[in-house]
């Protein structure tokens, strides 16, 4: 039987209805590593009312969960701190146009997409992926190339965002907390906070 642990980090299945292939139409500000040499961010968000609601089983939960993310999502954690109410994380974000560099091809089904799709395996399950493929196969049976390439657009455009990463963070997590304790509603007071922080000895004491 899965630990409650081990359900935090399940790979995503498919959805009801299955994949949806449309562009989501999402619009937010990319919050990236193209800021020149301020590629950091310490990040805060602090749970509703502040009440203390992680304990030892909860933060661990957090931190698995946190690494998953990280690893799919191309950015990189220097240091956290989960508390019993709130968390801290110090972030960088690296160039994206560099970590896009591995999926990039020139061929349809090349070796940049099936790099793109073994990635897509740290955070979706083997029947997600499959189906995926096989609307991939179906779209290019029917001469439908630039839509299959928007569809692996809309993975490749949450990569290297912190925006997109924490919020993902969050919700995921606040699913699994809700389930865990039987309970309905925000989990999180807000978005979130953060703070861009230059290199150097300003990192360093940041960090500290």
């Amino acid at each position: 039987m899965l630990t409650d642990l081990q359900k935090v980090i399940l790979p995503t299945g498919i959805p009801p209805g299955g994949i949806c292939l449309r562009d989501a139409g999402r619009m937010h500000r990319r919050l990236t590593g193209e800021f020149g040499n301020c590629a950091h961010f310490h990040v805060m968000s602090r749970v509703a009312g502040g009440a203390m609601l992680f304990g030892d089983e909860e933060k661990e939960a957090f931190r698995l969960l946190m690494w998953r993310m990280a690893k799919f999502s191309g950015v990189e954690v220097l240091t956290y701190c989960v508390m019993g109410n709130h968390f801290h994380l110090l972030i960088r974000i690296p160039r994206r146009e560099a970590f896009l560099g591995r999926f990039v091809c020139d061929t349809p089904g090349g070796a940049g997409e099936r790099r793109l799709l073994e990635h897509l395996r740290l955070l979706y399950s083997k029947a997600y992926l499959s189906r995926l493929e096989s609307d991939i196969k179906d779209l290019r049976r029917e001469g439908r190339e630039a839509e299959v390439q928007r569809v692996l657009d809309r993975y490749k455009d949450r990569f290297c965002d912190l925006s997109l990463f924490v919020k993902e963070l969050k919700e995921r997590f606040s699913r699994w907390f809700n389930k865990k304790h039987g309970r309905r509603g925000t989990l999180w007071m807000d978005r979130f906070r953060r703070v861009i922080v230059e290199g150097g000895e300003c990192l360093r004491t940041v960090a500290a």
